[in-house]
């Protein structure tokens, strides 16, 4: 879906002036409320300059200041371009039990063959999502998209879920912790969402080319 929504309530066209977003939710994850309605978008903040620029490094594009910048003062505010889930398993697989002596029992041939098979379907999936995505977006933004390296075990994934591995951020908000002490019921409760800007992603956060 786009957010804001492109459509007013009485169904003119609307532009908001900080740009819109498609978000991407799993299927099994109610849509944010704040999503659905337009008053609970805020405006981002503006800076009373511009505190940096967008240039080439050894490592690839990334976000310089242009000047000393103080402690908590706001150095840029975007809207991103993309909020997507994150596509982690969502079955939940228990850790393998331990023999004597506190090794892992193996997991059986069959047992991991039906989690390939989910992992690859899933992938599939989310990568058909994100072309939708990025088929709603304006062309500007769907540039800024794909100009973003894609480096993220590309083997594994698509052109398009490569760029959010490589380039994304967690949501505060959005973010619960998960791990091999949930219970299934509480693992199939988390909710994991990330974020692509046209600024934002361009900073080196993974040590990799962007």
């Amino acid at each position: 879906m786009t957010v804001p929504a492109k459509v007013d309530a009485d169904g003119s066209p609307y532009e908001d002036p900080d740009g819109h977003f498609e978000f991407i939710s799993h299927a099994d994850w109610p849509i944010p409320e704040r999503f659905t309605k337009p008053e609970a978008i805020r405006p981002i903040p503006k800076t009373s300059q511009r505190n940096y620029e967008i240039k080439k490094s050894s490592t690839g594009l990334g976000v310089f200041a242009t000047r000393d910048i103080k402690a908590y003062e706001l150095v840029f505010a975007e809207r991103p371009i993309l909020i997507t889930h994150d596509n982690q398993q969502r079955v939940y697989i228990a850790p393998p039990p331990k023999a004597a002596g506190g090794k892992p029992v193996p997991v059986s041939p069959k047992i991991q063959g039906i989690m390939t098979q989910h992992e690859r379907s899933s992938r599939i999936a989310w990568e058909k999502q994100l072309e939708g995505a990025l088929g709603r977006m304006k062309p500007e933004d769907r540039k800024a998209f794909m100009d973003l390296t894609a480096t993220f075990e590309s083997g594994q994934w698509g052109p398009l879920s490569t760029r959010i591995k490589t380039n994304c951020y967690g949501l505060m908000g959005f973010d619960d912790t998960m791990s091999y002490e949930m219970t299934p019921e509480q693992a199939r409760k988390v909710k994991v969402h990330c974020a692509v800007g046209k600024i934002s992603s361009r900073i080196n956060n993974r040590c990799v080319l962007h």
